[in-house]
């Protein structure tokens, strides 16, 4: 999103499976996050709206984002295919395009970091092999609810972690359920090893009787690998977030 420095990876990534080439494959993905402080929402949501409009004028190649917003989350900016590799492209990308944009894009750049209380940026890797059906767990706005589960792994339990992962993608299968969830790794951060689960929904209410209606699918399965999966954990933080199409680049208009 913002012109950045080029970040040191400070935590070596995991042997990740090669997946058979008609399925997704492992995508990198910078996470940046603005928290904004509430009397300050409103200024920052304006300028970001306006920063939006002036991308989509100038219809920039090569840059994307997808904005998430929720209580926990702050202003999350996805950018997808972007990793460590990365950043040096990415930055003179960003460069160009505020070159571009000109005073406008600085005034407006200034005007929300101005705003902004605190900034994270990590990476995350989208794990198939962890997942069921990621594809349909995208960024769209016919499903903008997105409820996310933050596992605290220990260190030692790693592989059974995902073991546990891929045994819930398998029952998932068995038992004929619909719902997709996608499994990402975190790969920098003070407190790893973690992943971070995600799921899709119209809305809160949509969220909880598909969650319901899949704990009774489940039954006995369900209950055993929740188990299993406990065991490997330090802890579980649950957060929800709702995509914001017009704050993301290329302006969302449905689909993944």
């Amino acid at each position: 999103m913002r012109k950045l420095p080029l970040a040191a990876l400070v935590a070596l990534l995991a042997t990740v499976p090669a997946a058979p080439a008609q399925e997704m494959q492992p995508t990198w993905f910078t996470i940046i996050a603005d928290h904004v402080d509430i009397s300050n929402m409103p200024a920052y949501e304006e300028a970001s709206r306006e920063f939006t409009r002036l991308f989509a004028e100038r219809d920039f190649e090569g840059m994307s984002w997808v904005t998430i917003t929720g209580p926990e989350l702050g202003y999350t900016f996805a950018i997808p295919g972007v990793g460590p590799t990365d950043m040096a492209e990415m930055n003179a990308t960003w460069s160009a395009a505020m070159t571009s944009l000109g005073d406008a894009g600085a005034r407006l750049q200034a005007k929300s970091d101005a705003l902004v209380s605190s900034r994270e940026m990590y990476y995350l890797l989208l794990r198939p092999d962890l997942s069921f059906r990621p594809d349909a767990v995208g960024f769209t706005p016919a499903e903008p609810h997105r409820t996310y589960a933050q596992f605290r792994v220990l260190p030692a339990k790693v592989a059974e972690f995902e073991a546990s992962a891929r045994a819930w993608a398998d029952a998932y299968g068995r038992h004929g359920i619909e719902r997709g969830f996608r499994m990402y790794q975190y790969v920098t951060g003070s407190d790893l090893p973690m992943y971070l689960l995600v799921t899709n929904a119209r809305d809160r209410a949509h969220d909880a009787t598909l969650s319901a209606q899949i704990e009774k699918t489940l039954g006995a399965d369900g209950a055993a690998l929740m188990a299993k999966t406990g065991a490997t954990l330090r802890s579980v933080r649950e957060m929800s977030g709702e995509v914001r199409p017009e704050l993301s680049y290329p302006v969302l208009s449905g689909g993944n």
